[in-house]
């Protein structure tokens, strides 16, 4: 392959490796990126974890609120924590890591993001943080991590395909997940990479497995049927996503607009007033601990 032939970015090697082109979109800015994500219902492969019931902190109600929204042209508040913060700022440095300690030729999507759609379900979606060719020329994929959680991360290794019953994770499952998904998507095998501390680098070799990539769509599509074109609400459980959705649900359904009384507009004041001094708070309390 000469250096004309050399994919210029993310998107150009994807679609080298076959993705068809229409299915791949890219962003010239992470700005733009969000922008689009924030208006289309879709699934990506953050919400497959959480809708399969194995995500630590989110359920599959973050994922049906946040969908909800937009088919109704809500945009949904983005907050971002701290750990958060850590892992976007952490992103490029780690990948700029990898591809000196494995020799990769990079691409990374941290400034230009792309997005990757399933060629038949226009509700599958992914967004690679970098893709990258091999001293083969292979094109692979690549999931950058900073988690500071050692106790869930084993050494560096290939992850067997097919996946064994019972086989014991080196990795986050919730993490698997969604390399899975985005496999799935891409047709591409993977690289879990976690920046770990004394930025040591763990790197978990993903190869494709079709029978586990396909049922993890099926589900997300079952899921997609029951919960999005057909209404159903999920099963009540004790997320903070689904306690905000029963609290702001009316037990009769919703009902049509109308003027707030006095009272009520004082009480929205009131409400507005004590949740700035929260995150004021918020703010300061971890300097206090």
């Amino acid at each position: 392959m000469t250096a004309k032939k050399l994919p210029t970015d993310a998107a150009v090697a994807l679609v080298q490796s076959g993705v068809h082109y229409k299915r791949v979109e890219l962003y010239r800015a992470a700005a733009s990126w969000l922008h689009a994500r924030l208006r289309r219902p879709a699934l990506g492969a953050s919400d497959v974890a959480a809708i399969r019931g194995i995500h630590p902190w989110r359920s599959e109600w973050d994922a049906w609120v946040r969908l909800q929204d937009l088919k109704k042209g809500k945009i949904p508040e983005q907050e971002e924590s701290d750990v958060m913060a850590r892992g976007h700022i952490l992103e490029l440095p780690t990948l700029q890591l990898l591809a000196r300690q494995a020799e990769l030729r990079l691409y990374p999507c941290t400034h230009r993001p792309v997005v990757v759609r399933h060629p038949e379900h226009h509700w599958a979606t992914c967004s690679p943080d970098a893709v990258a060719l091999t001293e083969g020329l292979q094109t692979i994929g690549i999931e950058a991590k900073s988690s500071t959680m050692d106790a869930s991360w084993g050494p560096s290794c290939e992850i067997p395909s097919p996946v064994p019953q019972g086989y014991e994770w080196p990795c986050p499952p919730y993490y698997a997940v969604q390399v899975y998904w985005t496999m799935a998507l891409c047709g591409l095998p993977w690289l879990l990479v976690r920046l770990g501390g004394y930025y040591r680098l763990q790197i978990y070799r993903f190869q494709r497995d079709p029978a586990l990539e396909q049922e993890i769509l099926e589900h997300a599509g079952a899921w997609w049927e029951r919960h999005m074109v057909r209404g159903e609400e999920p099963q009540v459980d004790g997320s903070e996503a689904c306690a905000e959705w029963v609290a702001r649900t009316p037990e009769g359904g919703l009902q049509p607009p109308r003027q707030a009384t006095r009272t009520e507009r004082r009480l929205l004041e009131e409400y507005v007033q004590l949740s700035r001094q929260r995150r004021s708070l918020d703010q300061v309390l971890p300097e206090l601990r």
